[in-house]
């Protein structure tokens, strides 16, 4: 039911069948390093938020009301998928895929979220994009500096096509008046 509505899924027909898809066509389908595979199930010892952080695009395994068997959950594992939890609660799988795939993007963006934090708490010492001669920090341009300096270089652009077209303007109004008047004086 949730699937034909999604936008952005896989469906994959087990053909009632989970071994043969885990040992045979998960890795062809997801291949691992790619993307960071996650497990929603029940018995996990935590939230998604105990998941180590990592990885720009994740694959959300999601089983039936009530989880995976303890098999399944076990083989799934030894694929490198990071078990969570949705809490405590058993959900119905039209409720726990919306909710699994809005905790897993959480996830996902909570890493560019630390290092903005990082950016904003520490605004001169933040991350170093251009180390000094010798990796000395007093030479070296932060993170914040980087992007105050584009900043100014596309504020800069922008004022020097205002300039430009402003000098392009006059040329043309004074242009088309001095040839009225030469007009009129005929």
């Amino acid at each position: 039911m949730t699937l034909p509505r999604s936008k952005n899924h896989f469906p994959h027909a087990l053909n009632g069948f989970f071994k043969p898809f885990v040992e045979d066509d998960l890795d062809g389908l997801f291949p691992p390093g790619r993307l960071r595979r996650l497990l929603a199930h029940p018995a996990a010892p935590g939230l998604i938020d105990a998941v180590p952080p990592g990885g720009t695009a994740a694959v959300v395994a999601i089983g039936p009301e009530g989880g995976f068997t303890p098999y399944e959950a076990s083989s799934m594992a030894a694929r490198g998928f990071l078990p969570f939890s949705l809490g405590p609660r058993p959900l119905r799988v039209d409720v726990a895929v919306p909710f699994a795939v809005g905790q897993a993007e959480q996830w996902l963006f909570s890493a560019a979220g630390r290092m903005l934090f990082i950016l904003l708490a520490n605004p001169q010492t933040g991350l170093m994009v251009a180390p000094g001669p010798g990796g000395d920090p007093v030479q070296s341009i932060s993170a914040m500096d980087a992007i105050s300096l584009m900043s100014l270089l596309i504020i800069l652009t922008a004022e020097l096509i205002v300039l430009g077209f402003s000098v392009w303007l006059l040329f043309r109004t004074t242009k088309a008046s001095a040839g009225g008047e030469a007009l009129g004086a005929v």
